[in-house]
């Protein structure tokens, strides 16, 4: 379901309104662009898996009985969450939200927030990657003596994949992030192009290759062709281009604490990123962070300017906080599940 509900949250970004009248429109036009409408469509989604809620709840019933569980941990409130928490049986629930879970998705759909908040307080633990969703995860219902635990995305980096490397001659400045529609990848793409006299500099945009004909219409073609744009990587690859990487770009508008900007850093690159509440705790450690308003592509122009000014000949790896190195979270998830259920046999 996570990627059935990624791949719609992508295609929001990736689809563009065309500028063709609707007299010029065919039958077979208009029922596309009704189709994609829908498919970019949040209440349509939810209308379409709370049709669905019952044969999924049916299958993870009989998932349950047959595999016995200690725990039934749902890593997305959309949809494994409400679809988990409508499940009844004694198995503890643990909860977790990521980024945008409850902003905009759950309150951007009235039926989405309906059903969270009907089913949150049945949850026996709660796991999130942003101190204010666990403020709004009580709004939506959720009981504040239930055990919580506050790391990463996917549990934190996995320093085995990312550590530090020495950089070749070619200064590389990576935006991560796909086409996704909580990230400005088209103000990337626009600050990359009016940095292109930058000597020694490549700029790679991951997962940006499905909208290259859009790029190159909005920018020029020639522009475009000298930057890099990636299909999406695996992450073995991801980890090797973070490891050249001098500098990463991400900026986001909304998301809990992005995954990548902690991969940048434990890789050694200086991170130009938007304007998060995690990272502005981050930064205040000292790591290498520059916030800059994600909307303003001069702003992340500038920001990718200041930050190749500051890179060093000898990349340093950042020292990672417990809550987003992926091995010190073994030992903290293993700590959270046992207070799962042992709150979950005194209540």
């Amino acid at each position: 379901m996570s990627r059935l509900r990624q791949r719609f949250v992508d295609s929001r970004a990736t689809v563009k309104g065309s500028a063709v009248k609707d007299g010029g429109q065919s039958a077979v036009t208009k029922f596309k662009r009704t189709l994609s409408w829908l498919a970019r469509s949040q209440v349509f989604h939810s209308i379409v898996h709370l049709l669905r809620s019952r044969a999924l709840r049916s299958r993870l019933e009989r998932l349950c009985e047959l595999e016995k569980p200690d725990i039934v941990h749902a890593l997305r409130i959309p949809y494994e969450g409400v679809t988990a928490l409508d499940v009844h049986n004694d198995i503890p629930v643990v909860l977790s939200t990521w980024g945008s879970d409850f902003v905009p998705q759950a309150s951007s759909d009235p039926l989405l927030a309906r059903w969270i908040r009907r089913r949150l307080h049945r949850a026996s633990g709660y796991q999130y990657d942003a101190h204010e969703d666990l403020l709004r995860a009580g709004q939506y219902g959720l009981d504040a003596r239930v055990p919580a635990l506050y790391a990463a995305g996917n549990f934190g980096v996995d320093l085995e994949l990312f550590f530090v490397e020495q950089r070749g001659p070619m200064r590389t400045v990576v935006y991560p992030r796909r086409a996704t529609p909580n990230s400005n990848f088209r103000g990337f793409v626009a600050a990359a192009i009016s940095l292109q006299s930058l000597p020694n500099t490549r700029f790679i945009g991951v997962g940006l290759a499905s909208i290259q004909a859009d790029m190159e219409s909005e920018f020029g073609r020639d522009a475009v062709a000298r930057l890099t744009l990636t299909g999406n990587l695996s992450r073995k690859e991801m980890a090797e281009l973070m490891r050249s990487a001098d500098v990463v770009v991400s900026p986001t508008f909304w998301d809990g604490t992005p995954l990548t900007v902690l991969e940048a850093l434990a890789s050694g690159a200086r991170v130009v990123a938007g304007d998060l509440a995690e990272l502005r705790e981050l930064q205040s450690q000292g790591l290498a962070i520059d916030l800059i308003n994600a909307g303003d592509t001069t702003a992340i122009a500038s920001g990718i300017r200041r930050a190749l000014e500051a890179v060093s000949v000898t990349a340093e790896q950042t020292v990672l906080p417990a809550p987003f190195n992926r091995a010190a979270n073994v030992s903290r998830v293993t700590d959270f599940y046992t207070r799962v259920l042992l709150a979950s046999k005194s209540a």
